[in-house]
């Protein structure tokens, strides 16, 4: 008797559990899907750079990648977006500063929230802090001049 009750109760145990991961995961695949679509946007746009409306083309990875930091983050993809918006508007930079810049805060205002947590932050404290130095940096070069 007291082994069917056992084996019963394990068996509850670990439907709950499965349900428990169900549930989990009915949540967080909307967000991992819409975190992956945000970093092909990412991707697109960062690959645009070198051609026309690269101001437009700057702007909108900078957008997207900030998206896919607030979705996903710490995940791997974060970092990935992050890099192709400070990159892309780093090349674009001397050309349409303020492009740029708009790029690079987006990236740094997303990465602030995501450094706020440790978990969330976590891998990404390098990325926050280097387009915190992009962003100042464009701010402070006059529109006029360039880098040094």
């Amino acid at each position: 008797m007291a082994r069917g009750r056992s084996h019963r109760t394990g068996r509850v145990a670990v439907g709950v559990v499965w349900c428990g991961v169900l549930a989990v995961g009915c949540v967080l695949t909307p967000r991992l899907i819409e975190g992956y679509d945000a970093l092909q946007v990412t991707r697109f746009h960062a690959r645009r750079i070198g051609g026309p409306r690269v101001g437009e083309h700057a702007r909108k990875a900078g957008r997207a990648a900030a998206r896919v930091i607030d979705l996903v983050a710490p995940l791997p993809w974060s970092r990935e977006a992050a890099r192709l918006a400070l990159d892309a508007a780093s090349s674009l930079e001397s050309r349409n500063r303020p492009s740029a810049l708009a790029a690079y805060e987006d990236v740094d205002a997303a990465l602030e929230r995501a450094t706020a947590s440790p978990f969330r932050g976590a891998g990404l404290r390098a990325l926050a802090d280097e387009a915190r130095a992009r962003r100042d940096e464009a701010r402070t070069v006059p529109a006029g001049g360039s880098h040094p």
